[in-house]
């Protein structure tokens, strides 16, 4: 008989234990890096319900306690605004309504953007980048079968004809194809912009910093690619024009 009341006398102790701090959890939206964001907690009967742990990211505890503000009694609320490192938050409330203590925990994620990591998402940039980089390998495979030469001599005909619509769209086309490094540049900033997306959304804190800058440098990089561009096609301008001029086809 004994050896059955030790079972029982732990069941009663536990049973008391879970009456007395009844422990539950909440997750609250994401919140951007830097922003503050508001702990709610309402009780009928509480006198005054406390904030007494926080848990960082870092793993650290923080256990000072912090009294939640209240403007009628039932609902309380405290603004957390320390929110300099990014990750996982937990914040534990107390209360003693109806004379028991309730505890109840808050989780939040904080992020550089202040937007929750999902898959969706995820998978979404990289079927973006998959997608240009397909395009990228099309335009290269695509640019060692043209015949640059018939194509540029077809262009001689069309001005000859004195078909200028034709003769300005194949002349764009080809100053394009024939120097494809703008549009291996222009497919690569959508990459680089989907990857920036993936290392901010999913908090990697570093290397989204390092790729942040590395885009903000390619993005500005499209100057300088647009003038060494329309230099080539100035050449190429000149050089047609001189041809033309020489076959007198009626530029003086």
């Amino acid at each position: 008989m004994k050896y059955k009341i030790i079972p029982m006398l732990f069941c009663v102790i536990f049973i008391l234990t879970i009456g007395l701090a009844i422990a539950e959890q909440q997750t609250l939206k994401p919140v951007e890096k830097g922003e503050c964001t508001t702990i709610p907690q309402s009780h009928s009967n509480a006198t005054i319900i406390n904030i007494t742990k926080i848990r960082y990211p870092d793993d650290t505890e923080d256990y000072t306690m912090i009294a939640m503000n209240t403007t009628n009694g039932y609902n309380f609320y405290y603004d957390f605004c320390n929110t300099s490192q990014v990750g996982d938050y937990i914040v534990t409330t107390c209360g003693d309504g109806d004379g028991v203590i309730t505890c109840m925990d808050f989780d939040f994620p904080v992020t550089p953007n202040g937007k929750a990591s999902d898959v969706q998402t995820a998978l979404i940039q990289i079927l973006i980048i998959i997608f240009f980089i397909g395009l990228i390998f099309g335009v290269y495979f695509m640019n060692h079968r043209i015949d640059f030469e018939k194509w540029n001599s077809s262009l001689f005909e069309k001005y000859a004809k004195r078909n200028l619509l034709k003769f300005v769209i194949g002349s764009i086309c080809y100053s394009v194809m024939k120097h494809s490094f703008l549009i291996y540049y222009l497919l690569g900033l959508p990459i680089m912009v989907s990857i920036a997306d993936l290392t901010y959304t999913y908090n990697l804190t570093d290397l989204s910093a390092i790729i942040s800058a590395i885009t903000m440098v390619y993005t500005v990089g499209i100057i300088v690619v647009g003038l060494i561009f329309f230099g080539y096609v100035q050449e190429w301008l000149m050089d047609l024009f001189d041809k033309m001029h020489k076959q007198e086809w009626g530029i003086e």
